[in-house]
């Protein structure tokens, strides 16, 4: 049969507590005697700073005293007390018996005393920082009466070490009590129970209290009153002349001090006058204070009493009424008139500079100038003669063959067909393939273009077909920077220079006819009514645009991708 005292026993233990059921038999018969309801095991607990000032700084030592005793025992008559633990720093965010390091913030210092019957012995020595739990063992259990909340002290010493780590930076937690899960505090209840109890308590440090401001003294904290004013500098050098301050914003050990001239106002509104302050007498103002002359014989010289001095040009007038001169007045030997026809110069050959004193830069043709030019997109679309379009001719093929068939550009050779025409598209050595691409970033493909325009400009004009007869451009340099044997210019500047020709820019060449006798020996197919030569329209833009629409190019990289090379 089952006994109903272990139901009854786990019951209650599930809940906490203990009850007891006493069976007694009396004559045969079973009698139930009913115990209390519930046990209880409650301890008692103080934590008190006797001696601690209302304000604590880092460095004091502190006297802990933890008072002991028990509270109400249901089902029993006393408490032992096997441990104590004393936390020496909290993180404020858990004030429990075990609660969380807030870092090497206190110190254990010894000077343990008891009131209790037995001893206490420390598990840290003086001086240590951790473990953070101070556990104080007795000698032996001591025990508590119930009902005894003040029966023994037990005290010690721990030590500031530095301010608080945690949200409260100037406030340090302390915890302290028993740790019921660790049998710290058992009574002699049947079971035992265990007794847990958790006290918390905080120091508060001197705050800073020094304001930053040196002007109105040191400040200094009072342990009992906190923060307390400092002693106002006095600052004062005796000289009547200075304004005597103190600046707030000077840190110590700096002197904050600044003695600022100016106390007294000497300034007499004339600045013709030297003004000063004596300490002693005061203010000074002294005549003749500016020099105003300034030697130069081109200005008027005074002094005025609120401007100052005053040196104006124009004493002398130096303009003799001609533009063609810069007038000026020079401070030793007065008016200059210097002629600057050289101005004049318009960087053009081609004209005779001059300088008219009342029009001024005058720029005549002389005449000397036979250079003649196109640009690349002239020649790209006058490179075929379409009989679909009256009078067109190509313009381009007849000047290669004026250079004997043939050019050669960036290390590349331009040559025309068999029948002295520019060759068709696809074709690595056409002329078309050359004026009429697609730069796409590739800028020497730019400069080729630029550089074959340029080529038969010069070969038109007759100044040879790498412009060796002419100082408007320098052509083989900028066929050697192409080529990547010269470093004297750059792609970039080459590009810009010989467009700049090719466009007739300072020479005029763009502006004047084409010579096409010179360029039709033979006569060409397009003339006027009275049989002069004329020029005809574009022919070959549909080339032009077929040479653009393709991947073919005169240069590498894409020079392998041409059907073919008919000047390899």
């Amino acid at each position: 049969m089952c006994s109903t005292k272990g139901s009854i026993h786990r019951l209650y233990k599930g809940l906490g507590a203990l009850a007891i059921v006493t069976a007694v038999v009396i004559g045969g018969a079973r009698v139930s005697m009913a115990e209390p309801d519930a046990n209880t095991c409650n301890g008692s607990s103080e934590l008190n700073y006797p001696t601690a000032p209302n304000f604590s700084s880092v460095g004091d030592l502190v006297h802990v005293v933890l008072t002991l005793g028990a509270g109400g025992i249901q089902g029993g008559t006393s408490l032992s007390i096997n441990r104590v633990r004393f936390d020496l720093d909290c993180n404020n965010s858990n004030l429990g018996i075990n609660c969380p390091d807030d870092g090497g913030v206190v110190s254990y210092q010894g000077g343990l005393s008891t009131t209790c019957a037995s001893n206490f012995t420390s598990s840290h020595n003086a001086g240590d920082l951790l473990p953070n739990q101070v556990v104080f063992t007795p000698a032996s259990p001591i025990v508590v009466p119930a009902n005894t909340p003040a029966f023994c002290t037990l005290s010690f010493d721990v030590k500031i070490e530095t301010t608080s780590n945690d949200s409260t930076p100037s406030v340090i937690e302390q915890v302290s009590g028993f740790d019921a899960s660790l049998g710290d505090g058992v009574c002699d209840t049947a079971p035992q129970l265990a007794a847990g109890n958790t006290n918390s308590g905080s120091l508060a440090l001197c705050p800073v209290c020094d304001d930053g401001n040196q002007c109105n003294g040191t400040e200094t904290c009072d342990p009992q009153l906190g923060c307390q004013p400092g002693t106002p500098i006095t600052c004062n050098d005796n000289n009547a002349c200075t304004s005597d301050t103190c600046d707030v914003t000077v840190p110590a050990p700096g002197d904050p001090c600044v003695y600022t001239p100016g106390a007294l106002n000497c300034d007499d509104n004339d600045v013709c006058t030297t003004d000063s302050c004596d300490p002693v007498t005061g203010c000074h103002n002294e005549p003749g204070a500016l020099n105003c002359d300034d030697n130069d014989v081109c200005t008027t010289d005074s002094c005025d009493p609120v401007t100052g001095c005053h040196n104006e040009p124009g004493a002398l007038n130096c303009d003799d009424n001609n533009v063609c001169t810069d007038d000026s007045c020079d401070p030793v030997s007065g008016c200059v008139n210097k002629d600057h026809s050289s101005k004049c110069d318009d960087g053009n050959s081609c004209t005779d500079d001059s300088c008219d004193p009342v029009k001024g830069c005058v720029h005549t043709d002389n005449d000397s100038c036979n250079l003649i030019c196109r640009t690349p997109g002239f020649w790209g679309t006058h490179a075929d003669a379409d009989p679909g379009r009256a009078c067109s001719q190509d313009i381009t093929g007849a000047v290669i063959e004026l250079a004997g068939g043939s050019l050669s550009v960036c290390g590349e050779c331009i040559s025309n067909n068999n029948l002295g025409e520019t060759l068709a598209p696809g074709d690595a050595a056409s002329a078309l393939e050359a004026l009429c691409v697609k730069v796409q970033g590739q800028q020497t493909r730019q400069l080729t273009r630029q550089l074959l325009s340029a080529a038969l400009n010069c070969v038109m004009s007759g100044v040879g077909s790498t412009c060796s007869g002419t100082n408007a451009i320098d052509w083989a340099t900028c066929n050697a920077v192409c080529q990547g044997t010269s470093t004297a210019m750059t792609v970039n500047q080459c590009i810009s220079s010989i467009d700049a020709f090719n466009n007739g820019v300072g020479t005029g060449c763009h502006d004047r006819d084409l010579p096409l006798d010179t360029i039709f020996p033979n006569g060409t197919r397009c003339t006027t009514n009275g049989g002069a030569p004329k020029l005809g329209p574009a022919g070959s833009s549909d080339e032009c645009n077929a040479a653009k629409g393709n991947t073919c190019t005169t240069i590498q990289p894409n020079e392998n991708n041409c059907a073919t090379d008919s000047c390899p």
